[in-house]
């Protein structure tokens, strides 16, 4: 933690370690905060989004998210699975990350869109199925 009488800058970094490491001894003391908002809530996501596509065209709707797909692992983002958003601007929209705190999901997109990558960061929207 900061020495007592610090007057410098606080690095975004340092404070996501900290932040991380009294979360971390927390859990393992039993005394770990509750998070801010319950586990279904929706997030921030961070969208990578990539060329249009025909929604209506199967093949090319496979194209575009198969090339967008090979662009953001081109980057070195490695994804464990691929969701894809549709919505009226008819474009392939993969989701990379999803975070409870909006700043989060900012920093994270800043970083993909400086190696060259369109990105968004949206509310995720309820599940058809679910209560709103």
């Amino acid at each position: 933690m900061r020495q007592p009488g610090y007057q410098g800058q606080v690095n975004p970094l340092i404070a996501d370690i900290e932040r991380t490491i009294a979360r971390l001894t927390g859990v393992l003391q039993g005394s770990a905060p509750r998070p801010a908002s319950a586990p279904d809530d929706p997030r921030w996501q961070v969208v990578v989004v990539g060329e249009p596509l025909n929604a209506e065209d199967f093949q090319a709707r496979e194209s575009a998210r198969e090339h967008l797909r090979l662009k953001v692992q081109s980057m070195g983002i490695r994804m464990v699975e691929h969701i894809w958003l549709w919505d009226e601007t008819g474009r392939a929209q993969l989701v990379v990350a999803a975070f409870v705190e909006e700043e989060r999901a900012l920093r994270l997109a800043q970083a993909i869109r400086d190696k060259g990558l369109e990105v968004r960061v949206v509310r995720e929207q309820p599940r058809p199925d679910e209560p709103n």
